[in-house]
């Protein structure tokens, strides 16, 4: 009996040991925790913060012929449109304002040639070419302002 006393001591003291191994194994895991939540029907909301660059797939260059404020704009965000399609609009003070100045100085011109007239004979044939010439060059840019 003393023997099968042993081997029951024994196999008590090798279970206690592998329990504490197992124990003290276990002891720095830390148990799972999970979300439950009850089924229904929702949306689904996903945020992405990513950087980058945006391209269209098709781009247009609004080039304008002149500057100004725009007026009117034609179309709205998303709205297709087609070559010639007018877009917008500009306002056109500051070309009434170019086409006033040029206006101006051709009349300054002109009265500088008719005073020039006056005295006609006494001038060069360069002077008085040049005068024409800015008179013609003022008519240019009244020309140029009107169109």
């Amino acid at each position: 009996m003393a023997k099968s006393k042993k081997i029951i001591l024994w196999s008590l003291l090798a279970i206690i040991v592998i329990v504490i191994i197992v124990a003290v194994l276990n002891r720095g895991k830390e148990k799972e925790e999970y979300i439950t939540e009850i089924v229904q029907k929702n949306d689904i909301f996903r945020t992405i913060s990513v950087t980058g660059e945006v391209t269209p797939e098709k781009q247009a260059d609004l080039a304008f012929e002149t500057g100004g404020k725009i007026r009117s704009i034609e179309v709205e965000v998303g709205d297709e449109v087609e070559k010639g399609q007018v877009v917008a609009t500009i306002g056109d003070g500051i070309v009434r304002s170019q086409l006033w100045g040029a206006r101006i100085a051709l009349d300054i011109q002109q009265k500088n040639l008719d005073l020039s007239r006056r005295k006609w004979d006494d001038l060069k044939p360069e002077e008085r070419a040049a005068k024409k010439l800015a008179v013609d060059q003022a008519r240019a840019g009244v020309q140029t302002a009107r169109e």
